[in-house]
C-alpha cells in the first residue's frame, strides 16, 4: 500500500490492490479526524470531514468555469465497459457522460459532452474519450478521434486519452502523428487492457509532480 499527499491542499491518495485495506485506512483516518474536530471546535475552527472519490469527482466537475447541463447514462456497452474497467482497476474518482456549456456567464453558447473524466484533484484531471469503430455504420473521422477530443480537453486544460476500438490500421497510422502533435495519447483498445497502463502512468505523473507539462494549444 502507498499513501501519497496530493498537489491540492487537503488531498491524500491511498493506492493498494486490496479494497479492504484501503477501507481500513480510511476508517482509521475518519476516527482520528473526529477526535481532531472535537479538539479544534473550542478554537472556533471547523473540519468538514472526508469526501469519498465519487462525491469528490462530481464536485471537481462542478468547480469548472462552465455550466453543468446534465449527466447521462453510458451511450453504449463499450463505454460502460471502459468505465467499469477503470473503476475496478484504477480509481472510482470518475465523472461520466457529462454535458458542459462554456462562455461568459450570461452568454454560454459552446457545449461539449465528456465521456469519462478522471478527477483526481482540482489540479489533476484526465479526459478519456471512448471511440468505437466496430459498428458497420461507424466511420470515425479525424474530427471524431483527434480534433473533437482535443478541443474538449483544451477548454478544460486537462490531459487527454483517446481510446479507439477496431479502428482500421490505416486510419490508426494516419491519426497517431496528429494525436502526438496535440499531446493526446491515442490508444487501441484490446482485451488485455493495455490502455490502463497508459492511464495509470498519467495518473502517477499527476500525483507526483506539482508542475504539469505545458500544453501546446489548439493545432489547426
Amino acid at each position: 500500500m502507498i499513501i501519497i499527499p496530493g498537489n491540492s491542499p487537503g488531498f491524500l491518495y491511498i493506492l493498494s490492490e486490496s479494497e479492504d485495506e484501503i477501507e481500513d485506512v480510511v476508517s482509521s483516518f475518519e476516527e482520528k479526524l473526529e477526535e481532531v474536530k472535537q479538539f479544534v471546535k473550542d478554537f472556533g475552527l471547523n473540519i468538514q470531514g472526508l469526501e469519498r472519490q465519487d462525491e469528490l469527482a462530481q464536485k471537481i466537475t462542478e468547480s469548472f468555469d462552465a455550466e453543468l447541463i446534465e449527466r447521462e447514462e453510458a451511450k453504449n456497452d463499450f463505454e460502460e465497459e471502459v468505465y467499469e474497467e477503470i473503476k475496478t482497476n484504477l480509481t472510482s474518482c470518475l465523472d461520466t457522460n457529462i454535458h458542459l456549456r462554456f462562455g461568459e456567464e450570461e452568454n454560454r453558447q459552446e457545449s461539449f459532452e465528456y465521456d469519462i473524466l478522471v478527477n483526481l484533484s482540482p489540479k489533476d484531471q484526465i479526459l478519456v474519450a471512448v471511440k468505437d469503430a466496430s459498428h458497420e455504420d461507424a466511420d470515425l473521422s479525424k474530427e471524431d478521434v483527434i480534433r473533437g477530443p482535443n478541443d474538449k480537453s483544451e477548454i478544460l486544460g486537462v490531459d487527454c486519452i483517446v481510446l479507439v476500438k477496431d479502428l482500421e490500421e490505416e486510419k490508426l497510422d494516419e491519426y497517431k502523428p496528429l494525436a502526438e502533435r496535440r499531446d493526446i495519447s491515442l490508444i487501441e483498445y484490446d482485451k488485455n487492457q493495455e490502455y490502463l497502463k497508459e492511464l495509470e502512468t498519467l495518473m502517477k505523473v499527476g500525483l507526483r509532480s506539482t508542475i504539469k507539462p505545458k500544453r501546446r494549444g489548439l493545432v489547426p
